[in-house]
């Protein structure tokens, strides 16, 4: 459960209902993986808490979120500057950016649609993304790009900007 509007205070609303939410899921099983899937709250509520609200739901799981995904995709990248696109507000990618450089990170160039409004971010255009994304490497030099958002549809497209780019994309979903 989740607003529409996307900032710090409903990303920190999500938190009570984690626990609640993930024992929907296949009540009574046990689950070898279970995903929070929200990159901006993993990030404003930090990996430990979205840790133990899942496991408080599925004590034998190991867990993940897009956040903690992204470290590791670019760190098996070997990416250690990088740019990073998102669909959020001031507050809430100061926390993304933060995030991403105590993960070890460097963010010489960082974008954003400036977008509060959920629904809006799921209709943010391919072509919008991927000018966005080009205009953002043409300033300085990186080893990978971060394009950051469960609402963003970007992963069709990743293969085909990589091809152009010649550097390493990911998102939150791919």
């Amino acid at each position: 459960a989740n607003s529409v509007t996307v900032n710090t205070e409903t990303l920190s609303a999500m938190k009570p209902l984690i626990t609640q939410t993930a024992s929907l899921i296949l009540p009574g099983d046990e689950l070898d993986v279970i995903a929070y899937g929200c990159t901006s709250a993993s990030v404003v509520l930090g990996d430990s808490v979205v840790e133990s609200l899942l496991i408080a739901a599925k004590p034998n799981s190991k867990t993940t979120n897009p956040a903690c995904a992204a470290e590791a995709a670019l760190k098996t990248l070997g990416a250690k500057k990088i740019a990073i696109l998102t669909p959020y507000e001031r507050e809430v990618n100061d926390l993304v950016q933060k995030s991403m450089e105590e993960r070890g990170f460097e963010i010489p160039v960082f974008a954003s649609f400036n977008e509060n409004h959920d629904p809006t971010v799921a209709a943010i255009n391919e072509s919008s993304l991927l000018n966005a994304v080009k205009k953002m490497i043409s300033i300085t030099e990186i080893d990978a790009v971060f394009i950051s958002c469960t609402s963003v549809k970007i992963v069709n497209s990743i293969k085909k900007l990589e091809n152009e780019l010649k550097i390493p994309v990911t998102s939150s979903n791919h």
